[in-house]
């Protein structure tokens, strides 16, 4: 009878160890899940990111010439006087022709190659109508009735109190909208 007893205990212990392994792997699982965002996710938080960074990554950039992207952009707003690089054909390059290139160059070989379409605006304290150079785009609607998120601005203080802000929207290719 003694046996029989001891026999029952340890089936009661295994089973009880047996619910609690299973129990914690439960839950090991549940947390996996619950901390690995999915891929939708994912997706949206880098692309409401990925114009802010970028708008800050070019302004920062230093061009080949030694000026940094935000000195050439302010000589654009003002006088256009800095020449910075040549063109196709030899030609120097002023600042206005050498920021519109270089940032064409830069986003058709981020933004476009992962797919997405994108439209660059650098204007004149907070209007938009005041545009310093012709808007880039890589489409020739550029964002106009897509999706975008949060796009990214980069204000860059300038001479005589003039304030010129980099917009960059990233937005989703239109075949891409429904995915």
């Amino acid at each position: 009878m003694i046996k029989l007893k001891t026999k029952k205990s340890q089936m009661e212990i295994m089973g009880i160890a047996f619910v609690v392994i299973l129990a914690v792997i439960g839950l090991m699982f549940m947390i996996k899940v619950s901390l690995n965002p999915s891929k939708k996710v994912q997706q949206e938080y880098e692309q409401s990111q990925m114009g802010q960074n970028m708008a800050a990554a070019l302004v920062k950039t230093t061009a080949e010439c030694g000026y940094d992207m935000s000195e050439l952009i302010e000589d654009c707003a003002g006088m256009d006087q800095l020449v910075c690089g040549q063109d196709d054909n030899g030609n120097d390059m002023g600042s206005c022709s050498f920021v519109s290139a270089k940032f064409n160059d830069i986003l058709a070989d981020t933004a476009g190659i992962y797919g997405y379409d994108y439209e660059l605006s650098i204007y004149r304290n907070n209007d938009e109508t005041d545009e310093v150079m012709q808007k880039l785009v890589n489409t020739p609607e550029g964002c106009a009735g897509k999706k975008i998120k949060n796009p990214g601005i980069y204000p860059l203080p300038a001479y005589s109190g003039m304030m010129i802000t980099v917009k960059l929207k990233i937005c989703t290719k239109a075949t891409n909208l429904g995915k």
